[in-house]
Parts: C-alpha cells; sequence; structure tokens
C-alpha cells in the first residue's frame, strides 16, 4: 500500500508540474517548433545528468522536475499546432484522472488470476486503455482528450516503475525518473504530427524565419512593416 501511495503522488507531482508550466508557457511568444525543440533538448540534457547521479535522490529529483518541464513544453506545441488551449484546473483534473488509472491498475491486479499472471496482465490492461483511449477520440470532440492520452503515455511508463521490485524508496525514485524518459515518446509522436499535418517547422529566430519541411529548408524574409 506504501508503493502505491508513493508511486500515485510522485505521479501527480509531475503532472502538476507539467500542467502548470504548459499553462504558463500561453504567455510567451515562443512558437510550437522552438517549444519542441526546448523540451527535447531539455530531456536530452536530462539523461546526461541522469546517467551521472545514479541512485542519488537529489540528482533524480532535479532531473525528474526537469523532464516534466520538458513535457510542458511539448504539450505548450501541441497546443499551439492545434490551435487550442485548456484552462488550468481542467490540465489538473486530466492529471488527477492519470493517477486515477494507475490505482485502476492497482486494485486489478489484485484479482487471483491477474497477480498471477502480472506481466500477461500488465500488456492486456495497456492494449485494453489504448482501445478505450481511441474510442473515446473517435466519438468526442473535446480539447483534453490528446492532452489524456499524453499523459497516458507517461502515465504507463509509472505503472512498469510500480511493477518493479525496487522497495527503498531511492531505488523507486531511480525508476520513477527513468520512467519520465517516456516523454521522449510524446516529443516523438507530437514532432511526426507537425511534419505529417502542418507545413513543417517554422522557427523564429528574431525575425528571421526559417521553414524546415520535406527534408528542405526555405529562408523567408519578414514581412514588411
Amino acid at each position: 500500500m506504501k508503493k502505491i501511495v508513493t508511486v500515485s503522488l510522485l505521479a501527480l507531482a509531475f503532472l502538476i508540474v507539467t500542467s502548470t508550466v504548459a499553462y504558463l508557457l500561453r504567455y510567451t511568444d515562443f512558437n510550437a517548433t522552438v517549444l519542441l525543440i526546448a523540451g527535447a533538448a531539455v530531456l536530452v540534457v536530462s539523461a546526461f545528468v541522469a546517467y551521472s547521479v545514479k541512485k542519488n535522490i537529489i540528482g533524480n529529483g532535479i532531473c525528474y522536475i526537469v523532464n516534466a518541464i520538458a513535457l510542458g513544453c511539448c504539450i505548450r506545441a501541441w497546443y499551439l499546432f492545434r490551435g487550442f488551449d485548456n484552462p488550468l484546473w481542467v490540465m489538473y483534473l486530466v492529471s488527477l484522472a492519470s493517477v486515477v488509472e494507475l490505482w485502476l491498475f492497482y486494485l486489478l491486479a489484485k484479482i487471483p488470476l491477474f497477480n498471477r499472471h502480472a506481466g500477461l496482465y500488465f500488456w492486456l490492461y495497456l492494449l485494453v486503455s489504448l482501445v478505450a483511449y481511441i474510442l473515446v477520440v473517435i466519438f468526442t470532440k473535446t480539447t483534453y482528450v490528446s492532452t489524456f492520452g499524453y499523459y497516458m503515455i507517461v502515465e504507463a511508463a509509472f505503472i512498469f516503475a510500480f511493477c518493479s521490485d525496487d522497495q527503498e524508496f531511492s531505488e523507486l525514485f531511480r525508476s520513477m525518473t527513468i520512467a519520465s524518459f517516456s516523454v521522449l515518446i510524446v516529443a516523438v509522436i507530437v514532432a511526426f504530427m507537425m511534419i505529417t499535418e502542418g507545413d513543417g517547422f517554422d522557427l523564429d529566430f528574431g525575425g528571421e524565419f526559417v521553414d524546415i519541411g520535406g527534408g528542405k529548408e526555405k529562408k523567408k524574409k519578414p514581412p514588411l512593416k
């Protein structure tokens, strides 16, 4: 019981930081491409730090928070690309709903059949969750569904960390920190969507625009004032 509470609190804290960062970034002038690249760059730096700190709690804590910030950048990039936004309270509710998924996994794992086949149950649970999510996407038109989907990618990694044999907090926190690098999957998905559905990547560097798409780079002059 103590382990599920610890993982839940850590997961909720991660998503709360992500939601807060994604919300606050609405007050900046960064475009979607810059935010996505920033998020990916932060993840790379965090990976080098995580590799060196091993099980050091403070070091892992820094990486954990940084990865949450990186996810916030990716979520804001997604919002800008799709042209929608969510109020902070909605994002917090989505964060809470993602943690509820963790508890649902935990409670169902108490069923003897699932408990005896833990590995199979884990993948079956993810598959059923994915199918359910796809159906929700098909039959609903709400702005928070995609956010929940991205959060659940990270939450799935947290569930995997929860299933580990780690008992000491330093070991469990290390597993959670490593799991938080699943943010990279979110970044890749957002980048793929921006490339395939948009007009490529638009970088804005002080008035000079670089449009990257289809393997080419085109420079555009800023509009005349």
